[in-house]
């Protein structure tokens, strides 16, 4: 058995960006380089792989293709910036494709894959696929990854220094288990550790939950619509929720069905 660290390079990229606050350039491009190497050292030093790996997007995606208007709202966000946010971007993410990634591919002995028309999530994805007796960390805090989760997958935050696995969310600097709760299909994690907290499902099955959820509430990051508008997470008197549609589909019971053909 190996052990594989899979970086999440544009994941690795935007933390980056977002965590630098120099309004000089030249010390931005320089501090945003020292906070990806850091990231990737301490992820070295931690876990001692046999491999790191680096993945990144492609010039297209196939998701285009199956639907135009995929991250379409990123549009708005992007013309919403300021002139010094838009010099800022642009200069960093100069410094990501020239400088970082050809060093990473050229002075390093970290392997960076990428397709043309794939995502490094796709990458990561075929790759744990291709190693189902491995141990697999993916380095990143896309919400997308939990769906990959199993007893030899894991996913490393490094921002947040937590790891989260099938069964826990564990806040590395103690060891020590984190409550949380999902949201819109995505983990939650309150800054104030609550002393109790509801039940979400059956323990072993909360991933499968996150991507059920997400499946039916879709995802407005990337502008994909819900399945199923308006339903709530919890039932009422007159409508099937998501939970019990959810503990409902080995059987396919009432509740399941039910929820089924009013989505």
């Amino acid at each position: 058995m190996k052990k594989y660290i899979l970086i999440d390079t544009y994941n690795l990229f935007f933390r980056s960006m977002y965590s630098v606050n120099e309004s000089d350039l030249e010390l931005a491009k320089g501090m945003f380089l020292h906070l990806m190497f850091q990231m990737i050292n301490e992820a070295g030093k931690r876990f001692s792989p046999d491999c790191m790996i680096a993945c990144r997007d492609g010039n297209k995606s196939w998701r285009k293709e199956v639907y135009p208007l995929y991250k379409a709202n990123r549009i708005d966000k992007l013309q919403e910036r300021t002139i010094s946010e838009i010099e800022k971007q642009e200069a960093l993410k100069d410094v990501f494709e020239n400088e970082f990634l050809p060093f990473i591919d050229e002075k390093t002995n970290i392997p960076l894959l990428s397709y043309p028309m794939a995502e490094a999530d796709d990458l990561i994805a075929h790759f744990i696929k291709q190693h189902p007796n491995d141990i697999c960390i993916i380095m990143s805090t896309d919400n997308d990854f939990i769906q990959l989760l199993n007893d030899n997958v894991f996913i490393y935050n490094s921002l947040e220094r937590r790891i989260i696995t099938n069964k826990a969310i564990i806040n590395l600097d103690n060891n020590k288990p984190l409550k949380f709760t999902l949201k819109e299909g995505k983990v939650s994690v309150p800054k104030e550790q609550p002393d109790t907290v509801d039940e979400l499902i059956p323990s072993n099955d909360w991933t499968e939950y996150a991507l059920f959820m997400k499946c039916v509430r879709g995802d407005k990051s990337d502008n994909i619509f819900s399945a199923y508008p308006g339903v709530r997470e919890k039932s009422s008197k007159t409508k099937v929720g998501i939970r019990d549609a959810f503990l409902d589909r080995n059987i396919k019971g009432y509740n399941w069905t039910t929820f089924m053909n009013s989505s």
